[in-house]
């Protein structure tokens, strides 16, 4: 690299001229700067400007910045905005981070998923570790354990019991209270109350097909679900398991695709990085004889291990499961591609992602650490391993606090391939894209060539087939032209 000319200039003309020579090699490093634009999209781009700088000038006179403030705190101010009005409006392409057990709006929880026959809630104490205050499940009148009541009893007695159990469900206020280190623990929890809720097939059978609807209202046609196919159950006895889980998406699909043609739905199997390495290796094993059941649909895509990466297992932990995996899968010549949930820490000493690339993954949950491993950031670069940075997320479970300071803000300015996910939203509010949209766009100063980038590549880098992903990459072109030049017509 040549040395520039540094030092005091002689003219203002002078100066600008070494300043933008400066600049120009970053410029031409950052995502979306090789999109070229025709009018229409060159005026929706104005506009989005438009959008941001208004906020910023009444966020100078306020002193008040939304995202360095926790998600729940500025939600509402958030979706008052015209900028989260116009990101709604904008064609999303595919949402490839969600997770199965926090898909939809805690609200439907409170106002549908309560009033289901049989449910109960652990009220108003813990019985004990594994009954929580707040825990839900279903059972039949007079079955259930001591610490249980039904939801219709307390709902009946209480107008103000949906606002108490909210916070139980959700990130919250009353969080803020919790020490950084602890976070995590509320958040478990928050899946433990609601393991035995979601997995009870009635509520199953419409909780998803909302979510999955929820989603196409925030303008998302694709989604890659995580889900840990943990067994379903019934109040006659009947459980559902592994391939019958499968099925009942698939259904789901089928049945959202007749009236939106353009929907997709896949599913990465997940396990738990924290269970033993007996439970990953048959999970593993599980994994692959349901991708072979459904090759033909190209419907369960990838492997994953899930859960709090600090206090669980190294990915390396695995190793002799990952070759162990080799093994079946030459055996079986079959295929499991990974998508491994790895950086997602604040700690150096966290190198899961050296072992997330070696293994192959073919992108990585979060990678929110992968600023302190420059090396390796060059090659998730050249060899186009795609981030899956979710910033309220990230944010919510103290990995920052501030969102101008989240890495990922790097990894745009550095070139890095980035999609943007909502990792869960039922518990974090941040139902669809536009809410981390919108703190992106306004904590990164991302135009709307980064953001047409950022959302193409859900497409690009998602675990679709070629044929699948040219066809939802022509429609989401299309869908992109459209609104393009309907924003370009606006006044």
């Amino acid at each position: 690299m040549k040395k520039m000319q540094t030092g005091l200039p002689r003219d203002v003309d002078e100066y600008r001229i070494r300043r933008e020579a400066l600049r120009a090699p970053d410029s031409v490093l950052r995502v979306g700067a090789d999109e070229e634009f025709d009018l229409a999209e060159e005026a929706a781009d104005a506009r989005l400007s438009v959008l941001r700088e208004r906020l910023l000038q009444g966020y100078a006179e306020t002193g008040c910045f939304p995202p360095a403030e926790p998600f729940h705190k500025v939600r509402a101010e958030i979706a008052e905005s015209d900028l989260y009005r116009f990101l709604v409006t904008v064609p999303k392409g595919g949402l490839l981070h969600i997770h199965a057990f926090s898909t939809a709006p805690c609200d439907w929880i409170l106002d549908i998923g309560l009033n289901e026959p049989g449910c109960h809630v652990c009220w108003p104490q813990d019985v004990d570790t594994a009954n929580i205050r707040g825990q839900l499940a279903f059972f039949e009148e007079g079955t259930a354990p001591t610490g249980y009541r039904s939801a219709a009893a307390l709902l009946a007695e209480d107008d103000g019991f949906r606002s108490k159990l909210r916070p139980l469900l959700t990130s919250c206020s009353e969080d803020e209270d919790i020490p950084d280190l602890r976070i995590w623990s509320k958040f478990d929890q928050v899946f433990q109350r609601l393991m035995r809720f979601i997995t009870y097939k009635p509520i199953f059978d419409r909780y998803y097909p909302f979510a999955f609807r929820r989603a196409l209202e925030d303008q998302i046609q694709y989604i890659e679900l995580r889900e840990n196919f943990v067994p379903l159950y019934d109040l006659a006895g009947n459980v559902w398991a592994g391939s019958q889980i499968a099925d009942l998406y698939w259904g789901m699909r089928a049945e959202i695709r007749e009236e939106n043609p353009g929907f997709d739905l896949k599913l990465i199997y997940s396990g738990v990085r924290s269970l033993g390495r007996t439970v990953v290796l048959e999970a593993l094993k599980e994994a692959v004889e349901l991708r072979a059941q459904f090759l033909d649909r190209n419907f369960i895509i990838g492997f994953d291990l899930v859960g709090e990466e600090d206090a669980g297992h190294t990915t390396g932990h695995f190793l002799p499961d990952w070759i162990r995996l080799a093994t079946l899968l030459e055996e079986k010549q079959a295929s499991l591609p990974l998508y491994f949930h790895d950086g997602e820490s604040d700690w150096p000493e966290d190198e899961n992602l050296y072992d997330a690339y070696l293994l192959g993954t073919r992108r990585v949950g979060h990678g929110f650490n992968l600023f302190r491993f420059p090396g390796l950031e060059a090659r998730f670069r050249k060899e186009g391993i795609a981030l899956e940075v979710c910033p309220i997320s990230n944010q919510l479970l103290r990995y920052v606090s501030d969102l101008r300071m989240h890495p990922g803000s790097g990894y745009v300015a550095r070139g890095l391939p980035v999609v943007i996910g909502n990792d869960d939203p039922g518990i974090f509010g941040n139902d669809g894209l536009s809410f981390d949209l919108w703190e992106v766009v306004v904590a990164w100063n991302l135009d709307l060539r980064a953001l047409k980038t950022i959302l193409r590549n859900s497409l690009v880098f998602s675990g679709m087939g070629e044929q699948e992903k040219a066809g939802a990459l022509r429609r989401w072109e299309e869908s992109w032209k459209a609104w393009a030049e309907g924003v370009a017509r606006l006044p």
